[in-house]
C-alpha cells in the first residue's frame, strides 16, 4: 500500500465493523481509493472530493 501510514489499517477496520462506503473531502484518500476499487487492499468504497479549490493566497 503507498497512501498514507495507518489509513489502510483504519479502511480494513471500517469495512470489518460494516462501513461499505465513505467519503472523504480532503482529497488525501484518492489513491486509497484506487487501490481498494481495484481489489489491491481491503476497505470500503471511498468517494472523494478531491484536492480543494481554493484562490491564491486562501482569500
Amino acid at each position: 500500500m503507498t497512501c498514507w501510514p495507518g489509513m489502510g489499517k483504519r479502511a480494513e477496520q471500517l469495512l470489518a465493523t460494516g462501513v461499505t462506503t465513505a467519503r472523504d473531502l480532503g482529497g488525501l484518500l484518492l489513491q486509497l481509493a484506487a487501490e481498494t476499487a481495484g481489489g489491491n487492499s481491503a476497505g470500503p468504497r471511498i468517494i472523494g472530493a478531491g484536492t480543494p479549490i481554493t484562490p491564491s493566497g486562501g482569500l
